[in-house]
């Protein structure tokens, strides 16, 4: 990903003959903006989820849209707690928290994805029929559509997926 990083960190490297990666200690903010991803693939994901999540899924062509990253973190005994962390981009954004182990490289985050459109906006055809069942689910004060979503597995294969337990506890 390219954009632009401000990063402000407490930074504490105590002494010892234990590995780097689990004495390192941070705690900080950080603002990612005007960010790309350099993996086409990956920034198509993120130009559709704009796009669907502004109801545009008729359009024939999707803007290319940069994103912002911006939240809290900790670092220590190997692990990155991220307490509240949110990317957004034009038509959606996306609140998080959990943690990253370091050293099995695995996530675990829950949040809750907010969309400018209902969910049945996002599909076209028997699916937006289908989904229209759903929109009072997934209904937002305000308008729009409020999806809790999980964010597990390793890094390198993530899974992502509505989050059941909390699909009729309250949001927004």
């Amino acid at each position: 990903m390219v954009g632009s990083l401000r990063l402000a960190t407490r930074f504490v490297l105590p002494p010892g003959e234990e590995e780097v990666v689990r004495r390192l200690r941070l705690d900080g903010r950080f603002t990612i903006a005007g960010t790309r991803f350099t993996d086409r693939t990956v920034q198509d994901k993120i130009n559709e989820l704009s796009h669907r999540g502004s109801g545009k899924v008729r359009d024939a062509e999707t803007p290319r849209v940069e994103s912002r990253f911006e939240g809290s973190f900790r670092l220590g005994g190997g692990r990155l707690e991220i307490p509240n962390v949110t990317f957004d981009v034009p038509g959606s954004i996306v609140d998080l928290a959990g943690t990253y182990d370091l050293v099995p490289e695995t996530l675990n985050f829950k949040g809750t994805l907010f969309m400018d459109a209902k969910v049945s906006d996002t599909t076209t055809g028997f699916k937006h029929f289908l989904l229209k069942l759903a929109d009072p689910l997934f209904r937002r004060n305000g308008g729009g559509s409020a999806i809790p979503i999980r964010v597990t597995g390793r890094r390198s294969d993530p899974s992502f997926g509505l989050d059941k337990g909390r699909l009729f506890s309250s949001r927004d």
